[in-house]
């Protein structure tokens, strides 16, 4: 088809790039991995939702915050398990996400609330 899935994934990291350049704001950038990418701001929401998307056996709360663990890291590098509730609820607010906790496995809500977390 058109390969948008696999320009995507070069985008994020997951392909090496053959030819061309990315750009972000007019400026270069280099990206080799997908932790490139998120150090640059880009995620990738991907098209196998259940697939590749959740990790089903975990709750709302890691799932909300996994992508971006590094943010909620102390000075210790261990991980501030607070920091990740207080966002991981502010941010299912925002998207009136449909569940009973945010300690409830992700696996276990509807299609739509997992594509919102």
């Amino acid at each position: 088809g058109a390969q948008r899935t696999e320009l995507v994934e070069s985008i994020f990291g997951l392909r090496k790039i053959k030819t061309g350049r990315i750009e972000l704001n007019g400026n270069k950038i280099e990206i080799h991995t997908p932790h490139d990418a998120i150090k640059d701001g880009i995620g990738l929401i991907t098209e196998d939702r259940r697939g590749t998307g959740i990790f089903p056996l975990l709750s709302i709360t890691t799932n909300t915050c996994i992508a971006s663990i590094e943010r909620y890291l102390n000075k210790l590098h261990l991980i501030d398990h607070k920091k990740i509730q207080n966002k991981s609820v502010e941010l299912n607010k925002m998207l009136s996400t449909k569940t009973p906790s945010m300690t409830a496995l992700i696996k276990n809500l509807s299609g739509g609330n997992q594509q919102k977390v």
